[in-house]
């Protein structure tokens, strides 16, 4: 499946109305617990997809905040709310202003409309995640999040939060029961399973940095929460015979990787930037 790139996750905006909610039509289908159902659906406007270097826009990028929250509403990683990954992670207030990027189908859910859609948006303020689509006022057209380079493989990560096991095709053919352990594999299968084929085996995950950085020069160390592309893989680990670690960065400084030492029974969960010594784009995957 071809990825879409872009500077900030679409282009500007171009200015045509969105179609009306109430002639919108809305599908009943219901993404499945381990991995998403997508559809597309068109509203309104074009908007072109190019190649990403950050995911913030640039202050000249302004008036790409073209659309803007009607009342307040919460923000999520994921969007099938049955899971634990996809609670809501905060709330963007009434009035904000907001980037459009891209639209998936999840939980139906009533806001100002009853809806199964939700948009991937960045606020004005720098805030990241899905919000249903009937919070937002003049809409613009956005692709597929199942397309989208790096929203795909952050939602992917957070729709398996406290989970403690993979399934046998995450497994990819090795050897475990838990994802304790098996960070680096966690974070390629975010792409296997999306969008998307690391072109790293699997080694440590200090190995697999060190061959970004060294072998493709693709590594950034740069480690503001504003700097790091959704979607993006983030590492730490320095010191000699360090195995390292791995997650996915969905957004507002939150990593998703696996916990503990292989052979425990530990969760997948969120943990801070703190520690991380680099990270490398969803299209440098």
């Amino acid at each position: 499946m071809q990825r879409s790139h872009d500077p900030s996750l679409d282009a500007p905006p171009t200015g045509q109305s969105p179609t009306p909610p109430s002639s919108r039509p809305h599908s009943s289908i219901r993404p499945s617990r381990r991995r998403s159902t997508f559809a597309a659906r068109a509203v309104g406007i074009t908007v072109a997809l190019v190649g990403v270097t950050t995911f913030l826009p640039s202050p000249a990028q302004a008036a790409t905040y073209a659309s803007v929250m009607n009342t307040a509403g919460a923000y999520r990683y994921c969007v099938d709310t049955s899971l634990s990954g996809c609670a809501s992670r905060g709330t963007v207030p009434a009035g904000r202003k907001v980037r459009m990027h891209c639209y998936a189908q999840g939980t139906w859910a009533t806001g100002t409309y009853g809806s199964d859609r939700y948009f991937y948006v960045t606020t004005e303020t720098g805030t990241r995640g899905f919000v249903h689509s009937s919070r937002v006022d003049d809409q613009t057209t956005v692709g597929k999040c199942s397309a989208h380079a790096g929203v795909a493989p952050a939602r992917w990560a957070a729709e398996h939060i406290d989970l403690k096991k993979p399934t046998t095709a995450e497994k990819r053919g090795q050897s475990l029961t838990w994802w304790s352990g098996w960070c680096l594999l966690f974070a390629q299968d975010a792409f296997i399973f999306t969008n998307g084929s690391p072109d790293t085996g699997l080694g440590t995950a200090l190995a697999a940095f060190r061959y970004y950085r060294d072998n493709k020069g693709v590594a950034h160390t740069d480690m503001g929460a504003g700097s790091i592309a959704i979607g993006s893989m983030v590492f730490w680990g320095t010191s000699t015979g360090s195995a390292g670690h791995v997650g996915i960065y969905v957004g507002n400084g939150d990593v998703v990787s696996t916990t503990g030492a292989e052979g425990e029974t530990k969760p997948v969960a969120i943990r801070s930037l703190s520690g991380a010594i680099g990270w490398v784009h969803p299209s440098d995957v």
